[in-house]
């Protein structure tokens, strides 16, 4: 049979419980960068559903980068967080709609603030979330999730991401 490569759960389809084999080429490479991340999608933060997504880094000098855009919806609140199971770190970055130099993030819980690739955000080896405010009453924007491990070996993940 099939085995899972890391695709994203659209929600079209019943979520995959199966961790993809490192042995599987991610269909998803490149995905080194903010430039090249792999696209998730759109999603309004007044969406209570989140969404999965599957893969591996194939060891300590592998990066991969995905990315998805936050739709501010009236009268809702911005929480992104990303939840996740692994030997890995992520790091949720983001870059508001508009003014990308007015981005400002505070991180929650033990995650710490990085700037990567000019991108605010926060990482940790432990579920990720922050708190974003952008200039004006809009607070639209970009996210990027970077998935990175420590280990020498290959390292299967999984992402719950959302609002």
């Amino acid at each position: 049979g099939e085995t899972d490569t890391g695709m994203a759960d659209t929600g079209a389809t019943e979520p995959i419980d199966e961790t993809p084999v490192c042995d599987d080429e991610d269909p998803h490479e490149p995905n080194e960068t903010p430039e090249t991340s792999h696209y998730l999608g759109e999603i309004t933060d007044d969406d209570d559903d989140a969404s999965t997504y599957r893969a591996q880094v194939s060891a300590s000098d592998d990066v991969d980068w995905l990315t998805f855009s936050g739709i501010d919806a009236f009268l809702s609140a911005m929480d992104p967080r990303v939840d996740f199971e692994g030997d890995v770190r992520v790091c949720l970055l983001a870059q508001c709609d508009g003014d990308e130099d007015e981005t400002e993030v505070e991180c929650d819980g033990s995650a710490t603030y990085t700037m990567i690739d000019g991108l605010p955000g926060c990482c940790d080896t432990d579920d990720v979330s922050l708190d974003l405010s952008c200039p004006g009453l809009d607070d639209s924007a970009q996210f990027y999730i970077q998935v990175t491990t420590e280990s020498d070996e290959c390292e299967p993940y999984s992402l719950t991401y959302g609002m």
